[in-house]
């Protein structure tokens, strides 16, 4: 089995075996109004640092290395690391 499908079973398994938890998740993230700014009559009401900041504590919580990057200003990107067994 190539090393990329043992990673992705691995990731199904995780789920089913904590459905709660990704169900759980997936309810809080979908309720931030996380809209792009642009596409807002009141661009100030986004939420979209509320759930980054969410996501990035959650993402923490699991052991990922957590960062963001301003591509846009003031719409910065969320980026999750985890640190591989080769040394890269």
């Amino acid at each position: 089995m190539s090393q990329l499908k043992q990673a992705i079973e691995t990731v199904y398994a995780n789920i089913d075996g904590d459905s709660s938890y990704v169900t759980e998740l997936t309810q809080q993230m979908v309720g931030f109004k996380s809209i792009n700014p642009a596409f807002m009559p009141d661009p100030e009401n986004s939420e979209e640092a509320a759930c980054q900041a969410f996501m990035a504590a959650e993402l923490q919580k699991i052991g990922l290395d957590v960062k963001t990057v301003e591509a846009v200003e003031k719409r910065p990107n969320l980026v999750a690391c985890k640190q591989g067994a080769g040394g890269g």
